[in-house]
Formats: C-alpha cells, structure tokens, sequence
C-alpha cells in the first residue's frame, strides 16, 4: 500500500484511499438477452498512453461482458505491467478483464486515470498478481492504496496541464523520430553517392585517372562461403558448443550467446576444417533478415556458425571495408530482393548471392571511399546516440510529469476552490448512490 503523507501536499488537499472514492461496476451484458453494442478489449486500449485505438462488436462475444458508459475510467486488470488504462468517451462493453469505475461527478476521471498510470502503481499492482499463465489482480487487492485528493477544479487544472505537457512531449518524440529515420536515409544517401563514384570524383579529376569501374558478381571479389551445406539441424549437446545465427551477432561482431543452441566438438571441429575467420570477414544474412550484414572477427571462444548466414572473405585487391559497406547500400540490396524466395520467412540461394554484381574501382579509390564513408558515418552515429538517449527519456518525463501532478506541485493552488475534505465526503454520498444504481446481471433467455 502506497503512503502518501498529508503534510507532503498542499493545504487544501486530503490523503484518501481508493476503495473511498472508486467501486467496480457490477452492471453486465448478457449477449444472449442484449442488443448490439461497442465491445472494448485489453487490445483496444494502448499501453501507457491513456488511448482507446480500436473496438470491436458485441456480436463477436459470447461470454458476458461488463458495461461502461461515457466518462467512466477503465482499468486493465490483467498483465497490469502493460498500464492499460483509458476514460470512455461513448458507451459499451467490455472485457472483464477490464474493471469498470463509474463516473463521479465530484471526480475528475481522466485524473483518476493518469493516476492509475503512475509508474508508482503499475509496480504496485503488479506486485498484487495472481497465476502465471494469466496474472491478474483485483480491486479488492489494490482499494487500500492511497490516493492524493485534490480539490475538483485543481484536478480540472491538473488534467489539463498534463495533457498540455504531455502533447509537448509527444511533439518532441514525434520530431525524434522523424530525425532518426532521416539519419538512416541520410546513410544510405551518402552510400548511394559512394558507389555511384561521387564521393571520390575530385580524387579522379586530380589524378587525372579514368572514370570507369568494373561492374563484378560478387563470387568475382570475394570467397561466399555457406558455413553449414547440408543445411541440417546438428544435434543438441547441453556441454557443447555455441551454434551461432545472424540474429546473434551485432553490426561489430560482438556475440550474444543467450539464445545460442550448443552444438557437439565434432559439428565444430567440420566447420573450422571449412572456412576460416579473417580479419575483414563479413556476415552476410541469407534467411529471415536478409540483408543484415555484419563484421566477423575471432573471439577467445570457439563457436559455428548457421547457415542463416554467408560468410564473405575478400579477395587480393578489394578493400575489406569497400565491400562491407556496398553489401549495406540499396543499390546492392535491390538486386538481392528480386532473387528472394520463401514462403514463412525470406532467404536467397547461396548461388544467387554469389552472381550479385558488385561495383570497384581501383584498391586506392576503395580505401579513400571507405574513409569518407567512416567519417561521414562518425558523425551520424554520433548523433543517433544522442537522439537514442532523449528518446529514453521519453518516458522518464512523463513520469516526472506525473509525480508532480499527484504532489500538487504542476498547477497553482486556487484558495477559492472548495477543499478536498468536503469534496471527498461528497464523493462518498455519490459513490453509495451509483452502488445502489447499479444493475444486477440479467439471466439469459429461458431462465439459463
């Protein structure tokens, strides 16, 4: 049970509980006896954001259901981790996986709601659940947590402010995003005029050097090695050694080892007779990611390698680096996708990877190419990084946002507003009146 202590908050304000201002509504649909109405389920409402982004019908339910209506706050009492949490702005039904607050005239829904979405007690109701296949918890396990009461037009204030805060915040990821993805478009434009030779036209011009470049299948430049022919699964050994996919290697070489299978020495020691790991050695992925290339490199650790992937070795006069990036440009991975098959997931044939045409001018242009590639990229990964890391703070400012909200340290106090102590007993009287509205459940036809 959260405390939440009186002389924390401001004078007009009054420490209560949620089981004083909020009962679950115990009115029901029967879709044997009802007519159609609007059906809400946990998918309909969004995580974290307060949206309902969907319905469905109650002719596709056959179970009965709980009502709402306009105004009333909606909880997500299943998987409370994913803070389901949505005020209706029409009527219907829904899930009773859904708990139903009734509105209140002397509350604020949307404040109720915000506060049921603090990441204070979305860790406290999750810390309430019950079964493992399906956790859920229950108002009678969260009524006790305590709950800061505002006077109705500062909750009013409140609301307000953070939905005004809230959609500043929204802007700015918005326009993080949009950033984002300019810098990967900004890559693969500064890719595109690299092998299209623009980077390096000044070196041709002052070199007084031919303008022309080989056009090459890729098996012309480098050993495409599949690293595992056969293609069959090698059996699992619980001592054995790390069978590795493309899924499992990042951008740098770096392995991931905790979903690897462990494979026998014998599988291993075949593989290593195979193919050898070079300085300069490219992964490049054939099946499922196709087109996720990768940097191979020797680690203190012996491991093989699936077939999800090629491994690529450059041969006498291309620059390992030249290649490395032309195998992640759209002008080569263009080529790739009109030779894709598959039916649950992508792959291309080793044979049709290797007849890929790849574009090289001379061994020095390559490595004058490869360094402003490396230079330009620098500077984008830089400030990838740094998007990367307002964007984790997303979150984290809404938070903020909402400490401050239920503190009552976001908006002015109004000494005019009624205080909460004689708001709370209204609360109360209104709260009694909706149980003794409420409807009881109605049987189904022929009295089942």
């Amino acid at each position: 049970m959260s405390v939440v202590l009186e002389k924390e908050l401001p004078n007009n304000w009054v420490v209560t509980s949620l089981g004083e201002i909020l009962t679950p509504s115990k009115e029901k649909f029967d879709p044997d006896f009802e007519s159609n109405k609007t059906f809400i389920g946990l998918e309909h409402i969004e995580s974290n954001t307060g949206k309902i982004i969907g319905n469905g019908s109650s002719r596709e339910v056959r179970s009965t259901k709980s009502i709402f209506n306009d105004g009333d706050v909606l909880y997500g009492k299943l998987r409370p981790y994913l803070n389901k949490v949505a005020v209706s702005t029409f009527n219907g039904i829904c899930s009773t996986d859904i708990l139903v607050f009734p509105k209140n005239s002397n509350l604020e829904s949307k404040f109720v709601a915000w506060f049921l979405s603090t990441n204070e007690f979305v860790r406290f109701a999750n810390g309430t659940v019950s079964g493992i296949q399906h956790p859920r918890t229950s108002f009678e396990k969260i009524y006790q947590y305590s709950f800061p009461l505002p006077p109705l037009n500062e909750q009013k204030r409140i609301v307000a402010k953070i939905e005004e805060l809230f959609s500043l915040v929204d802007s700015v990821k918005e326009n993080l995003e949009k950033t984002k993805l300019l810098l990967k478009q900004y890559r693969q434009s500064i890719l595109k005029h690299a092998f299209e030779g623009k980077l390096t036209e000044e070196l041709r011009t002052e070199n007084k050097t031919s303008n022309q470049w080989q056009i090459l299948s890729l098996d012309q430049v480098s050993d495409v090695i599949d690293p595992h022919p056969s293609h069959r699964a090698p059996p699992e050994e619980f001592e054995g050694f790390p069978f590795v996919g493309i899924g499992d290697i990042d951008e740098n070489g770096n392995i991931n080892l905790k979903n690897c299978r462990k494979v026998p020495e014998k599988f291993i020691s075949q593989q290593e007779k195979s193919y050898e790991i070079k300085d300069g050695s490219i992964g490049y992925a054939r099946v499922g990611t196709v087109g996720k290339v990768v940097k191979l490199k020797k680690h203190n650790f012996r491991y093989s390698l699936s077939p999800t992937l090629s491994i690529i070795n450059s041969k006498e006069n291309i620059f390992p680096k030249f290649l490395f990036y032309q195998l992640q440009s759209n002008l080569f991975f263009q080529q790739v996708r009109t030779n894709l098959t598959g039916t649950t997931r992508d792959a291309i044939g080793i044979t049709k990877l290797r007849k890929i045409q790849v574009y090289i001018p001379s061994l020095n242009e390559q490595k004058k190419i490869a360094t402003k590639i490396e230079e330009s990229f620098s500077i984008i990964e830089k400030n990838e990084k740094l998007v990367d890391s307002l964007l984790l703070q997303y979150s984290q400012i809404k938070n903020s946002i909402l400490k401050q909200a239920f503190k009552g340290k976001l908006v002015p106090q109004d000494p005019n507003d009624e205080p909460a102590e004689i708001l709370l007993q209204k609360i109360k009287q209104e709260k009694q009146k909706i149980i003794k509205e409420t409807v009881k459940p109605r049987k189904k036809k022929n009295g089942k």
